[in-house]
Formats: C-alpha cells, structure tokens, sequence
C-alpha cells in the first residue's frame, strides 16, 4: 500500500509519451495565442470613427452611472440610462457629475422601487 504522497510507479503510455497513460488532447475550439495576438493587433489598428467613439463612450459611462447608485446593469437599464442622457440633451463628459447620474438614472431607480 502507497504512503501518503508516495506517488508510486510512474507509467508511460507508448501511444503519445504521456506520464500515467493519460491522453492529452488538443482542444480545437481554443485559438492559439498567435491567433489571440493577431486579433488583438488587427484591433488596435482598425479605426473607430468619432460617432462610434460617441457612442461607445457613452455606453460605458452609462454602466458607470448605473454602478454609482448601486442599480442592476442589464442591456435594458444601460439602455434606460443611455436613451435618458440623449432625452436631457447631455454630453457625454456631462453625465459624470453627479446631479446629472442622479438625473440619468431616475428612470432606471423608478422602475426597480
């Protein structure tokens, strides 16, 4: 009988030189990290035009909003929050001060009381 952290007679499977016999299978569905890079690269390089930055900075600081006053973020509140900092006329940079998230996030604090 093997001793506590005996971890006793080491095999080897003849098929693929693995210690134990066990298989070793490559997982077809995971990218190779030179496939990981190249994306990331290609990223980098692709350029976002100024409306689209608009846009996505605006998500992103609708997720922000929704974080301060400790609401659910779901795609339907970022979008409660998003659609309401248009209806007010805000700019992007704008919705961060703190009178305008308590104003952007009303409709979102109304529908979850």
């Amino acid at each position: 009988m093997p001793k506590v952290g005996d971890s006793g007679p080491i095999s080897t499977n003849t098929s693929n030189g693995t210690p134990g016999g066990a298989f070793v299978e490559e997982d077809d569905a995971a990218p190779l990290a030179e496939t990981l890079q190249g994306i990331r690269q290609r990223h980098a390089a692709t350029a976002v035009l100024p409306d689209e930055r608009e846009r996505i900075a605006r998500v992103r600081n609708s997720v922000e909003c929704l974080r301060m006053v400790h609401c659910f973020v779901t795609p339907d509140t970022i979008r409660l929050v998003y659609d309401e900092s248009l209806r007010l006329g805000l700019k992007v940079g704008e919705m961060m001060r703190p009178d305008q998230v308590l104003a952007v996030t009303e409709p979102t604090r109304a529908r979850s009381q």
